[in-house]
């Protein structure tokens, strides 16, 4: 897939296992605030996860800027969304982060803000109610319409487009999911609403469903008119990093 960030949204995913080699490759590129923040994780395969995640972004954000992994420099928001450091001279250059079980997934944007979000799909016996708390009423009662058996892979569906869109406005989770209204459409990139904002206007959003293994489900959000989305997964970053022509 030869194409680049200037034509549109690009989205590389791939799965890992959660193994020392992983942070043995990885933890040296990482500044020493990472390296501290992954010693707060509570299991190893978190600690793992979150290692193999940032390095793999140093390793693409050097690739794009031609610096190395490890001279990469960020900044972050409120909400702790990640954005290059001013020195590194990008403009417009953005980029996010998600992971969920084995599975990475990193977007990358030229001029739009973007936000991406995945999750393992996984049993919960509180569904219901964390999704009347954070669906709008329609979106709940079209998830309660549905059969037992599908309620669970539709509300991840929603959950992770909702989640996508909270990290892209760099608010996160202090944006209450209910407040982003989703179109009920089956289109592979439909447009989403941000209702009710403090002193401002709505916001319109773009939101795209990833192709992902089984077992997960994801989804990346981004301004303005809707653009193209490039998105390719791969079994190892080991494959991601050789293979990507992406970027």
């Amino acid at each position: 897939m030869e194409t680049n960030i200037s034509k549109g949204i690009c989205v590389l995913s791939f799965t890992h296992t959660s193994d020392e080699p992983s942070r043995v490759e990885f933890e040296p590129d990482l500044s020493s605030d990472e390296k501290a923040r992954s010693m707060k994780f509570a299991f190893d395969r978190d600690r793992i996860s979150f290692i193999t995640a940032r390095g793999m972004l140093r390793h693409l954000l050097g690739r794009i800027l031609q610096i190395s992994a490890s001279a990469v420099r960020f900044d972050y928001g409120k909400a702790g969304k990640p954005t290059l450091h001013a020195s590194m001279a990008s403009p417009g250059l953005e980029f996010n982060v998600s992971h969920s079980g084995n599975l990475i997934a990193l977007a990358f944007a030229q001029g739009h803000c973007v936000g991406v979000d995945v999750e393992q799909i996984r049993p919960m016996d509180d569904l219901e109610e964390i999704a009347r708390q954070h669906f709008s009423p329609d979106e709940f009662a079209e998830l309660s319409k549905l059969p037992q058996a599908e309620r669970g892979r539709e509300f991840f569906k929603s959950w992770v487009q909702k989640e996508a869109i909270a990290k892209g406005t760099g608010l996160g989770l202090s944006l209450p999911l209910s407040q982003i209204a989703l179109p009920n459409s089956k289109s592979p990139c439909k447009g989403a609403v941000l209702e009710n904002l403090p002193n401002e206007e709505n916001q319109s959003w773009n939101v795209a469903d990833l192709e992902l293994p089984g077992g997960y489900v994801g989804a990346v959000a981004f301004d303005q008119s809707p653009t193209q989305v490039f998105h390719q997964h791969f079994l190892s970053p080991a494959l991601c990093l050789a293979q990507a022509g992406m970027l």
